[in-house]
């Protein structure tokens, strides 16, 4: 099977996705990574720094650099110190779902790690899917 590379903040943005406010792109290969988990649950995700599968469509995303780059990084950097991993980590979808349910989203830290996000206040009327 092959692996799915990720940044940190996009595993609660695929768990908490709301299309409102998307480009149609974006939308699309939202639907695509979330179908592909959903069927696949045991995917080895490998979380990354760099820009990844989601990256390409979003709206900051010019010429492959990110135009929120320093905020993405710090986003990233607090979800992976509140889920106890590090870039690099490799871990099963399943599991990283699982744990970034319980030790960000059901610990309300959702506004701390996510601070900064223009989706915060939509992520946090959702519940996981």
């Amino acid at each position: 099977m092959e692996k799915l590379h990720l940044r940190p903040h996009h595993g609660l943005c695929v768990i908490l996705f709301d299309e409102s406010g998307h480009s149609a792109p974006y939308i699309s290969i939202m639907r695509k990574i979330i179908e592909i988990l959903r069927r696949n649950p045991k995917t080895e995700v490998v979380l990354r720094r760099e820009l990844d599968v989601i990256c390409g469509n979003c709206s900051h995303n010019t010429d492959s650099v990110c135009g929120k780059a320093d905020e993405v990084v710090l986003s990233d950097d607090r979800i992976l110190s509140y889920c106890g991993l590090e870039f690099g980590n490799e871990i099963c979808w399943d599991d990283f779902r699982q744990t970034l349910i319980d030790k960000i989203i059901s610990k309300d830290s959702l506004p701390a790690a996510c601070e900064g996000c223009d989706y915060l206040n939509r992520c946090i009327k959702k519940q996981p899917c």
